[in-house]
């Protein structure tokens, strides 16, 4: 493993109760709000950005595959 990544390896455990913040901003508050996404039950809503009581995921890549 590259030594900028040393855990780069590992896989994260995401917390199945929590919420965690998406890189979308809220369309009707960009300069304030963002998305979230609360993996217990799939909603989506939108919170100040400065609120901490949610979660990140990093994510390194991901690929938008079209459904046929």
């Amino acid at each position: 493993m590259s030594a900028g990544f040393p855990r780069a390896g590992r896989l994260a455990k995401t917390k199945t109760d929590n919420i965690y913040w998406s890189s979308s901003e809220f369309y009707n508050n960009p300069a304030n709000n963002a998305l979230y996404v609360n993996v217990n039950n799939g909603n989506v809503n939108n919170n100040n950005k400065n609120n901490r009581n949610s979660y990140v995921r990093p994510v390194l890549a991901f690929s938008i595959k079209t459904l046929r």
